[in-house]
């Protein structure tokens, strides 16, 4: 990520038509409020996190 690597692709806008919620995590802080998120979106919109 941020490497401008030619194969670097933006995974949260890839699996937008997919899902009802994309974030990346970068760091092991965000991942209890991200996770939390996640789920009660998906159960609130039935639909698949990505």
């Amino acid at each position: 990520m941020g490497s401008d690597f030619f194969q670097e692709v933006d995974n949260d806008v890839l699996f937008a038509d997919v899902s009802v919620f994309c974030q990346t995590v970068t760091s092991v802080d965000q991942l209890p409020g991200v996770l939390e998120q996640a789920v009660n979106t998906a159960l609130s919109e039935r639909g698949l996190p990505c």
